[in-house]
């Protein structure tokens, strides 16, 4: 028979265990000596009679400690780890698999109760008691054998010492929870947490991709657009519209300094990056979709001149905002500073205040500035920042296992925490409870330690042998409970809710007051960095550069959370923040995978810019400087600077003597190869110096799902770009505002701001829409929700996005919009399910002043089917006289044997009575649609003549009588139709050939020869002239954009041909 002294024991059960950091147990302390000398005066009986008692099973102990939990209550099972004696791989990624959430949700099913106290060891009161009525207990065994040998008391002789018991305990609590590998491979993988920052809100997360870049993705969910997709409804197949998601990465590139961590600031438009010099550097993060490519641009070349700021004389080694005048950096020398934002973050210098030296400087100027308070803290690398709710402490974690918490508007400390306070365990991460100034402490073995601060509101708890601690432990990982170190944590809802991730990937929802488990669920393939509670749900990230959205208000369908891919840094994954306290076996370490995710790299991903700025960098801040001036006059300034800068003459050595005359011409890169041909959709400003052109799009089922289609803006005289937007859907139509700034696309889907470059979309995409007179007002006509009577009009400034509705429709749309000529009035064409309505609304509260008309359509419209079916529509032009006087409406209408019809309403007495409608109608389509921009206008801006662009030519039609006057046949261009222009005033008629040339006839004389000039070298693809009809716009085939003066032309008589100023 074998027996075993106790002193064998203890020197057993200390070799098992081996050192975890701080004291060292592997070697007996100095008051071992007690029990050594109680051990030899053992009798051998007594001995004997010892090992003669049976050992109580590791299995059945944890049995038995199981069966204390509820009946119905379920733990979540983790992948099995290795106990503190073996070697553990911490950065190995486990195979991604679908973890189901085990949960107790059932108030019925908890055991435990608000305020229940859970000792150290995992166990509750019931847990406890049940204790005393067994001998050789687990917890009974480890945790009293440990605190004899570390306080010098006598083991209790009385009760024998279950070595398998204690073991499991020891291994499982405290220090030895981890072995020295792990312990290392852990504090490096947090370390690296400082790469990675997010929002507060999870909006935006920034992330590193390399010594000297980073991309800050875009987690808020866009709708650019909607996507042609199809549904199976029962036994049918039918097409649907759904909306599509947009996820974008911007990407931030040459960095003037080796990236040492990272924080978001205004809402994630700008990232501040801390280097290895120890300077703050701060870039423009705009989402890129928002923003054309010349204002990237602008933010690339402004923030490369943008001065950084001296914060520390070491790396800057963790960057958190307190608040939204403040911020705190922490130095590789442990010099913690709190700084004034607005001292250390420096605004970009405007191109407009910019010196050429400034422009030719290849490096921005190095700052200093004075903080406001400096505390010291370890010199050991940060494993975790927290901030109370107000801000006002702060709580650092480091490696040396040191949880420091100061005053932020003091510079304070209010108190450390070392291991030796966290019953003999690492600290991971903290929290602040600052209304009862306390602290959560999530600790290397798996707990949650709750512990007052100086000054706090006590805090009392118990051990596993019933003794009173100063410390609560909130949650103690099951005995089977294997996910690891405590990670990161968030509390939510007024702290009841704590979620808190683990070194395996974990994320537990935790109800604090009750210390129940309530969620636990795999999230990543390792540690879990940082928790982000938010409206939308908690943004969980994790070291796999992998963010989840999890416990959102309204869960996907599916029951997987939202998932978001972060740059991946390649050359963080092998880099070593921390030193290891003693010698490890390399041959244990592995190279990290990535298998479980695709790679993102944010360098890869970014838009290129080659050929966006000039080589010359005086060129490029004149560039620059022109498309952000406000005014005229400096912009005709600017443009004589630019011309200098490129030695090219000065634009009064373009002026002509003659007309036409092409005052500017610059190439284009639209498609022309594709077939059909689509027509360049062209838009002039009236000084004829802005000019917008994008292809045309029309078929509007495709339109949805089509490619986004470019719109891009040119000032004319010096030939620059100055905007190109990539995110507008297809378009038929362009007007631009050069005195507010605006172009507006049509179908109106966004705003476009010429100065800013700022793309404002839509919520709701309008199928029509129309510009005030003065230019500074936008109604837009769209289409309703099905099921549901809404509004479908909509009225806003053109640079606000405050908005009137009006004119309720059930399941309605608006085809056309127009305003008045005086703008006191607003015609809208209003189509429901059954029928269609004429309305003039009043312009400034859209209120109905008369309904012109409302006839039933045959059919039912259905407005969930893709596109917009044009022959169902009702009215789809509206053309009020510059008098007020007429309206001309065009459009298909009740099942008659000509629907076709062209309406000539008269006004009388503020109405518009039907009986003196005239109707000129038609079988087939009348107007033309895809070659033109303008298919009607009244005749030299009077009422008494309406000309039209027909399918086959042009007509001139009586408004009185409704007969045609004149007409003139157009003849197609092989298998389509010409390109046609209909002057604003309307006094001209313009059609371009096939050899590049233009015809200009005189509406009120058709029949007279025509004027004809060669404008392009190949066949004419888009025309487009100024809303004064001074300036016009043509392109060809060969993608040569011409500017030309039509002033003297319209002087002229047109009995002769001109020649033209070349």
């Amino acid at each position: 028979m074998r027996h075993t002294s106790k002193f064998v024991v203890a020197l057993l059960l200390l070799h098992t265990v081996g050192c975890g950091g701080g004291d060292d147990f592997s070697k007996p302390p100095e008051n071992l000596a007690n029990v050594r000398s109680k051990s030899k005066k053992e009798s051998a009986p007594a001995n004997a009679e010892n090992a003669s008692r049976k050992e109580t099973s590791p299995q059945k102990d944890a049995d038995s400690s199981a069966a204390t939990k509820p009946e119905n209550a379920t733990v979540a099972t983790a992948p099995k780890l290795p106990l503190a004696s073996e070697n553990v791989d911490v950065t190995e990624p486990a195979a991604t698999t679908k973890t189901e959430a085990r949960s107790i949700r059932d108030p019925a099913t908890a055991a435990s109760v608000e305020g229940e106290t859970v000792t150290a060891g995992g166990k509750t009161k019931a847990n406890l008691d049940a204790d005393k009525e067994k001998k050789g207990s687990v917890a009974g065994a480890g945790m009293s054998l440990l605190a004899k040998l570390k306080v010098g008391g006598d083991l209790d002789e009385k009760k024998p010492v279950n070595a398998q018991a204690a073991r499991n305990v020891i291994a499982r609590t405290g220090r030895f929870a981890l072995a020295a590998e792990t312990w290392f491979r852990l504090r490096n993988q947090l370390a690296k947490r400082f790469y990675v920052a997010a929002t507060p809100d999870g909006g935006r997360i920034a992330a590193s991709s390399g010594e000297r870049s980073l991309g800050v993705l875009s987690t808020q969910v866009e709708f650019p657009g909607k996507e042609l997709g199809w549904a199976r409804n029962g036994r049918t197949v039918a097409a649907v519209v759904t909306e599509k998601k947009e996820i974008t990465t911007q990407p931030v590139t040459q960095l003037p300094g080796v990236l040492t961590s990272l924080e978001l600031i205004h809402g994630g438009d700008l990232v501040l990056a801390g280097t290895a010099d120890g300077r703050l550097i701060a870039r423009s993060s705009a989402t890129s979709q928002n923003w054309d490519i010349y204002a990237q641009d602008l933010f690339a070349w402004q923030d490369e001149r943008r001065p950084s700021t001296r914060v520390a004389d070491s790396a800057v080694m963790a960057i958190r905002v307190i608040n939204d005048e403040r911020l705190l950096t922490i130095s590789e020398n442990g010099e913690c500073r709190v700084w004034k934002t607005s001292d250390v973050v420096h605004a970009p210098i405007s191109p407009l205040k910019m010196t050429e030296d400034q422009a030719r400087s290849p490096e921005a100027p190095v700052l200093t500035a004075q903080s406001l308070h400096s505390i010291s803290l370890p010199k050991s690398p940060i494993l975790s920042i927290a901030f109370s709710s107000d801000g006002l402490l702060c709580a650092v974690v480091t490696s040396d296992e040191t949880v420091t918490v100061f005053n932020t508007a003091e510079g304070r400390i209010v108190d450390t925490i070392s291991a030796a306070r966290l019953n003999d365990t690492q600290p991971v991460v903290a929290l602040i409870e600052a209304q009862q100034m306390r602290a959560l402490i999530g600790l290397a073995d798996g707990r949650i330690l709750r512990r007052a601060l100086t000054g706090g509101e006590p805090v009392e708890g118990v051990d596993d042998a019933g003794q009173a601690t100063d410390y609560e432990i909130i949650f103690a990982p099951d005995l089977r409970d294997r996910s690891g170190s405590i990670t990161a944590m968030e509390l939510k809802h007024d702290g009841k809710l704590l979620y808190f991730g683990r070194l395996d990937g974990f994320v537990t929802q935790f109800d604090l007051p009750r210390k129940q488990q309530q969620l636990t669920q795999q999230q990543h393939n390792g540690p879990v960095i940082e928790i982000r509670s938010t409206p939308a749900g908690a943004f969980t990230i994790g070291e796999d550069r992998i963010a989840r959205l999890i416990d959102t208000p309204n869960p996907p369908q599916r029951g997987d959370a939202q998932t978001f891919k972060l740059p991946t840094d390649r050359a963080l994954q092998d880099k070593q923040l921390i030193e290891p306290d003693e010698p490890l076996k390399q041959d244990k370490f592995t190279v990290r995978r990535n298998f479980d995710h695709d790679v993102t790299d944010a360098v890869a991903a970014a838009v290129t810019m080659i050929g966006i700025r000039p080589s010359d960098p005086v060129v490029a801040l004149y560039e620059h400087r022109l498309r952000v001036a406000p005014d005229a006059e400096q912009r005709a300034e600017i443009r004589e600077q630019l011309l200098a800068a490129r030695s090219e003459p000065s634009l009064a050595k373009n002026v002509g003597t003659t007309s036409p005359t092409k005052i500017s011409e610059f190439m284009a890169e639209f498609d022309f190869q594709s077939k059909p041909l689509r027509r360049v959709v062209m838009a002039l400003s009236n000084d004829g110096s802005t000019l917008a052109a994008s292809q045309y799009y029309n078929n509007a089922r495709l339109r949805s799902a089509a490619p986004d289609q470019p719109v891009i803006v040119w000032d004319t005289p010096t030939k620059t770009r100055l905007r190109t937007w990539r995110r507008s859907k297809g378009v038929f139509d362009l007007s631009i505002d050069a005195t507010t700034g605006v172009l507006l696309p049509q179908p109106f889907s966004a705003r476009m701001q010429l100065l800013t470059g700022d793309f404002l979309p839509e919520e709701r995409e309008g199928l029509s829409s129309g510009q005030s007179p003065d230019g500074q007002k936008v109604v837009i006509g769209m289409k309703g929700l099905p099921g549901s009577a809404t509004p479908v009009l909509a009225m806003q400034s053109v640079d606000s996005i405050q908005r009137l509705t009006g004119v309720e429709a059930f399941g309605g749309a608006v085809p056309a919009v127009a305003w008045s000529a005086d703008g006191s009035s607003i015609f809208a064409s209003v189509r429901e399910r059954t029928q269609s309505r004429l309305l003039e609304l009043d312009s400034h509260t859209l209120n109905v002043l008369t309904e012109i008309v409302a006839e039933p359509m045959s059919g039912q419209w259905d407005i969930e089917a893709p596109g917009a079916p044009t022959g169902t529509l009702g009215v789809t032009t509206i053309l009020p006289s510059p008098s007020g006087k007429l309206i001309a409406t065009y459009g298909h209408h009740a099942a008659t044997a000509a629907p076709y019809q062209l309406r000539i309403w008269k006004k009388s007495n503020e109405k518009w009575p039907q009986e003196q409608v005239v109707v000129v109608d038609s079988k087939q389509p009348m107007l033309e649609a895809e070659m033109t921009d303008t298919p009607m206008v009244f005749v030299n801006q009077q009422d008494s003549m309406l000309a039209l662009i027909g399918l086959k030519g042009v007509a001139i039609v009586n408004t009185r009588t409704g007969d045609i006057d004149d007409t003139l046949e157009l003849p197609n261009l092989g298998t389509r139709r010409p390109v046609t222009l209909l002057s604003p005033d309307g006094k001209l008629l313009i059609a371009g050939d096939q050899e590049g040339k233009l015809w200009i006839w005189t509406l009120r004389a058709l029949k007279r020869k025509p004027q004809e000039f060669p404008a392009q070298a190949g066949p004419i693809t888009g025309l487009a002239m100024s809303e004064n009809s001074r300036f016009l716009a043509t392109i060809g085939e060969e993608n040569r954009i011409r500017v030309w003066d039509m002033a003297a032309l319209l002087e002229d008589s047109p009995r002769e041909s001109k020649s033209v100023s070349r």
